[in-house]
């Protein structure tokens, strides 16, 4: 996941960071799919529709 902390006023970059996440099931170890409550708390964004968001 990346994520940018921008300023509204002037679209100034403040931040930016990259994670990698992965759910593991506790149990089994075995990998397990992004919970629904997880991946929708999270809005998804395109690069190229990056710019006309921040327009």
């Amino acid at each position: 996941m990346r994520v940018k902390g921008i300023r509204r006023q002037d679209n100034a970059v403040l931040a930016e960071a990259e994670t990698d996440w992965i759910f593991v099931d506790a149990v089994s170890g075995r990998l397990h799919s992004i919970p629904k409550e997880v991946a929708t708390v999270f809005e998804l964004v395109p690069e190229e529709k990056e710019a006309a968001i921040l327009a």
